[in-house]
């Protein structure tokens, strides 16, 4: 079995866990235990693929770069840090506005409608979500 067969085992059985053992106990009914376990879904469906899927054979191994955490890791932590304080001092919206095509251009991303459709449909998405149908309020600006 290989690491990420393992992975997906551990991480089925914290989620067995979660749903039979955590959420009734620190729930009061299924109205409260609706959201994390809808969270212990979403940990589920991945754990379940990468137990399930077979490996690629893999001849030779992965190539870690020294430069690669100056070239990717570095600018990714510091794009995170700088989104943090976004959200904090311009609001949510526009803050993710502008991390999420820097993030993808970070990681590599050159398809040019991949910059304003992602940023888009996950914006959107959240929006539906959390303001619309939780009635949940997201970081607003300080400066505003």
């Amino acid at each position: 079995m290989n690491k990420d067969r393992w992975t997906g085992l551990v991480f089925i059985i914290a989620c067995a866990l979660l749903w039979f053992a955590v959420i009734p106990q620190q729930t009061d009914g299924p109205d409260e235990a609706f959201v994390p376990r809808m969270a212990t879904a979403g940990m589920f469906i991945p754990a379940l693929i990468m137990l399930v899927r077979r490996p690629k054979n893999q001849s030779t191994p992965p190539d870690f770069r020294a430069g690669a955490f100056f070239h990717s890791t570095l600018p990714a932590m510091l794009l995170v840090l700088a989104y943090l304080l976004g959200v904090a001092w311009i609001g949510f919206f526009f803050s993710s506005l502008v991390f999420i095509p820097a993030a993808l251009f970070i990681f590599g991303e050159r398809r040019v409608h991949a910059f304003w459709i992602t940023p888009a449909a996950l914006l959107g998405g959240i929006y539906l979500v959390m303001v619309h149908f939780l009635h949940l309020e997201l970081p607003a600006a300080l400066l505003i």
